[in-house]
């Protein structure tokens, strides 16, 4: 009996880490891409009109570094409640800029994955971006730390 109760637990946190590891691959293939074509991220990113050119190609300079740090981290399994917390919190950001352009209905790509100016369904971005939220917040509460979060 009891080694059945110790395999639930075994199969869990084996799922969590598995969530993880995605989660992290995901934002460190997003950084690479966006850090090879600084210049494409900087023009995707002015296309939102949300931020001038120098406020823009500041972020561009930045964003990509910041994803590829969160998602190595949470990768290697370093302060993975951090990374965690990071890429939850650039994916409600990256989701609220999307609504916007869709609200504006502005034809443009959402550059998550690569600088293509190329407009794609906004849509699907948010969906996946959620996807991503849900993964970090069922991460965050299944480890733990979640109790040490206050």
């Amino acid at each position: 009996m009891r080694f059945l109760a110790f395999q639930k637990i075994r199969s869990t946190v084996d799922i969590n880490c598995l969530i993880c590891k995605v989660v992290g691959f995901l934002f460190v293939y997003a950084g690479i891409s966006k850090a090879i074509d600084m210049e494409g991220f900087a023009a995707s990113i002015i296309a939102y009109q949300l931020t001038g050119p120098y406020i823009s190609k500041f972020l561009a300079s930045m964003l990509p570094y910041i994803e590829i740090l969160a998602g190595g981290l949470l990768l290697a399994g370093f302060v993975e409640k951090e990374s965690l917390i990071i890429i939850a919190g650039l994916s409600m950001i990256f989701t609220g800029v999307i609504c916007y352009a869709m609200t504006a209905d502005l034809q443009i790509s959402c550059c998550c994955f690569d600088s293509n100016p190329q407009p794609e369904n906004l849509f699907l971005s948010v969906v996946r971006n959620l996807g991503i939220i849900g993964a970090c917040f069922y991460c965050l509460t299944r480890k733990d730390w979640f109790y040490g979060l206050t």
